[in-house]
């Protein structure tokens, strides 16, 4: 389950989730970062690049294009 602390709303997160359902509940997000991943051998990635959104702080969702969640990300910033 990811919760905007600001605003209470929540939402469980599945591998079905789309990135627009997070929007939802987490509005005013910043923009992305924008990763493109190839490797040293082959510098052609057919999937195409991927974006990365930081949620709460402590979140980082990675998008594919078609809006699928690729990943999360979760840590903890420590004093």
């Amino acid at each position: 389950m990811v919760r905007n602390y600001t605003t209470g709303k929540e939402i469980i997160v599945t591998p079905s989730t789309r990135w627009s359902a997070i929007q939802e509940i987490f509005d005013n997000r910043p923009s992305p970062a924008i990763l493109h991943r190839s490797s040293s051998t082959n510098t052609t990635n057919p999937f195409g690049p991927t974006f990365c959104h930081l949620v709460n702080d402590d979140m980082i969702f990675e998008v594919m294009s078609n809006g699928y969640i690729a990943s999360i990300s979760f840590f903890n910033e420590r004093d």
